[in-house]
This record gives C-alpha cells, sequence and structure tokens, in this order.
C-alpha cells in the first residue's frame, strides 16, 4: 500500500509541478542578483547568484528523479522506476559535499593569501582568535 501511495500520479505531478515554480524563482533570484552585484560592484551578490545558479541546477535534478520516479511499469523495469528519486538525491547530496569542500579550499586559500597583518578571523566558538602580527584591531581587543 505504501508503494502504491508513492506512485500515486497527482503527488508526483504536485511534487514536480512545486520543483519547477522554484527553478523558476530561483532563475530570477540569479538575474536579480547577478544584476545588482554586477550594477553595484558586490562580489558578495554574485556569489550569492552563484550560490542561487547551484540551486537551480540541483532542482533540475531532483525535477528529473521525480519526473522518472513517477514513470509506470515497464518491460525493463518490473519494480518501477522509483529508485530514481534517492540516485537523484544522492546526487544533490555529493554536488552539495563538493560545493562545501570547494568553499573551505577557496577560503583557506584566500586567508593565507591577504596581505600582512590583514587577517583576521572572527569568532569561533566560545573566544576570538587573531593573526594579527603587528596591526591593532578591534576585534581582538586592541585598539
Amino acid at each position: 500500500m505504501v508503494e502504491k501511495e508513492l506512485l500515486n500520479p497527482a503527488r508526483a505531478a504536485k511534487g514536480q509541478r512545486s520543483t519547477l515554480i522554484g527553478i523558476l524563482v530561483n532563475v530570477l533570484l540569479v538575474a536579480g542578483k547577478w544584476n545588482g552585484g554586477w550594477l553595484g560592484n558586490s562580489y558578495a551578490l554574485i556569489a550569492d547568484a552563484i550560490e542561487s545558479a547551484t540551486d537551480v541546477f540541483t532542482s533540475i535534478i531532483v525535477w528529473l528523479g521525480l519526473r522518472t520516479a513517477a514513470k509506470a511499469l515497464d518491460n525493463d523495469h518490473f519494480y518501477g522506476h522509483g529508485k530514481a528519486e534517492p540516485l537523484a538525491a544522492i546526487v544533490v547530496s555529493v554536488s552539495l559535499i563538493g560545493a562545501a569542500i570547494l568553499i573551505a579550499v577557496q577560503s583557506t586559500e584566500k586567508y593565507y593569501d591577504a596581505p600582512q597583518g590583514s587577517r583576521v578571523l572572527y569568532p569561533v566558538g566560545a573566544g576570538n582568535y587573531c593573526d594579527y602580527q603587528g596591526i591593532n584591531v578591534p576585534v581582538c581587543g586592541k585598539k
């Protein structure tokens, strides 16, 4: 009975429709953030636009997984196509882990490429840790 509920065409169509709406909204966000970042010379807004673009990519994968999982049984798939949905989730998870690793690597590179004396680590855990090499910064408790 649970499998029949998962293969309900109305439920599958609703999931696909909401995913497509999410894709459309994210495409609009990408356009707005990118243009705002470019016009305002804001790297943070451009980075946010790139993050929204990755949301579009992962949402397309989810939509394809939902669409494939909703297909009926056929001669090649006696138990249906239901495994497509968890496979899409795995692809999305791996891509998010990859993005997190890339952000960590780039952040570390940017930190160590910063000019001497300008590197400051903001609150980590309960304390403030600073790498101040001859520079007094308010975050470190020095003025």
